[in-house]
């Protein structure tokens, strides 16, 4: 072979691997992305099976079974056909017993009750309840048989007894319940609410009449009398829907009434449960801070008796400083408390709490200006009690100085109620 051959044929070997490899790439490269979006077009979902139509055959307020409908005819209209010729055949004897036979016919096996045909079990309901045609007629035949039973043990003489009877038993629940509910009350009005006002009296007095024991003990008289009566109207309405179900012609509607009343008692009775854990935390944030409350209240009676002396305190300061503390601590454990209130994190809630601070801040310029300038007053101490001052065209003995205001008997023995910040921004002339 030629030398020039040989060098040909040395290069044209290399160029052919390197074209090979080239277009391996390039098929690679082009055939990821068709992988990858074929695999995503195989990896989509299937689409979700259309969810089949039921209706419930309901006879005296009790479901026995559920039939799905057609295009034509729906499955509620169904379920009422069905109903209807349930109670055509329990009808014809009270007293009797319901012949229920399965046969065949020519759209699958029929249901018949003393010769009526009620129902037909087709191939869509076997596929519906994953069930053989038979299997299903079978099921039906026995719901069929005790629903006409029922039926007619409702209706009959022995039914309607018992039923008067439950029904008075009912009725006699109903009253000791009622009776029980005001005993109860009258026991809230009498030692309990007594004990509320001994309590609320003395809240009045650490508070420097700041609360208002007669308006609390009002409001709380008003919750306890609005609790009772709803109390009342549930139990009155449970009352007449029990009665109501224990008669045949009366359990659809009574049934209709249950429903209505269950559906949100379990949801809040639900919400409560759900709450327990919040409420507990909430029980023990209170227990704490009465328990330091309590500790706080000693240690200021310790101050006044001279057991704990605190240099450049005057005496004056305990009990103001006493109610300074005490109202930032009462602050501090609702800031606490606040996540742990039911219903605190809903937009009603926020909506609420917005709203009451801002008529807090348009309705307190007064109530906060008289409390910082008797802050002022008693810790500057320009009026002490005792002192004869003279305030504009007032002159008497001071005696009484608190956060909010400051008493004064003037020389005609008349009590005048000077707010702080009056007192704060006027000419002061203290003769003592």
């Amino acid at each position: 072979m030629p030398a020039e051959v040989r060098v040909a044929a040395a290069y044209e070997r290399p160029a052919r691997w390197t074209a090979l490899v080239l277009c391996l790439l390039i098929g690679l490269w082009t055939a990821g992305p068709a992988a990858a979006q074929d695999e995503e077009e195989g990896a989509a979902p299937a689409p979700a099976p259309e969810a089949v139509e039921t209706a419930p055959v309901i006879i005296d307020g009790e479901t026995f079974f559920a039939v799905r409908g057609a295009v034509s005819f729906t499955a509620e209209e169904r379920a009422e056909e069905i109903v209807g010729r349930i109670v055509d055949v329990a009808d014809r004897d009270l007293d009797g017993l319901a012949r229920v036979v399965v046969r065949r016919s020519e759209f699958g096996p029929a249901v018949y009750a003393d010769g009526t045909q009620i129902t037909v079990v087709t191939e869509a309901d076997a596929e519906l309840e994953g069930f053989t045609p038979d299997l299903i007629a079978d099921i039906l035949a026995e719901e069929i048989t005790k629903a006409i039973a029922l039926y007619r043990a409702g209706r009959s003489e022995a039914g309607v007894q018992r039923s008067i009877l439950f029904a008075l038993g009912w009725s006699a629940a109903f009253v000791v319940f009622i009776l029980s509910l005001i005993g109860l009350r009258r026991f809230m009005r009498g030692r309990a609410e007594a004990r509320m006002q001994v309590w609320l009296t003395d809240l009045e007095h650490e508070t420097g009449r700041i609360v208002d024991a007669s308006a609390l003990l009002a409001a709380q008289r008003l919750f306890f009398r609005g609790v009772m009566i709803l109390i009342a109207i549930v139990a009155t309405y449970y009352y007449i829907a029990r009665v109501l179900s224990e008669f045949a012609y009366t359990s659809t509607f009574a049934s209709v009434l249950l429903d209505t009343l269950a559906a949100p008692l379990i949801a809040l009775g639900a919400a409560a449960i759900a709450q327990i854990p919040d409420l507990l935390t909430l029980l023990i944030i209170i227990l704490i801070t009465r328990y330091l409350l309590k500790i706080l209240r000693l240690f200021f009676q310790n101050i006044e008796n001279g057991v704990f002396v605190l240099r450049n305190f005057e005496p004056d300061w305990v009990w103001p400083t006493y109610r300074i503390v005490r109202t930032v601590m009462i602050l501090c454990a609702i800031i606490v408390s606040y996540p742990y209130i039911p219903g605190s994190g809903s937009d009603a809630f926020k909506g609420m709490t917005i709203l009451l601070g801002v008529l807090v801040s348009i309705g307190s310029n007064s109530v906060a200006s008289n409390l910082l300038a008797g802050l002022v007053v008693i810790y500057k101490r320009s009026v002490n009690i005792g002192d004869r001052i003279r305030v504009g065209e007032v002159i008497g003995d001071v005696e009484r100085v608190s956060l909010l205001e400051t008493q004064i008997r003037s020389l005609k023995n008349e009590m005048v109620s000077l707010p702080n910040s009056t007192l704060l921004s006027s000419q002061v002339t203290n003769f003592t």
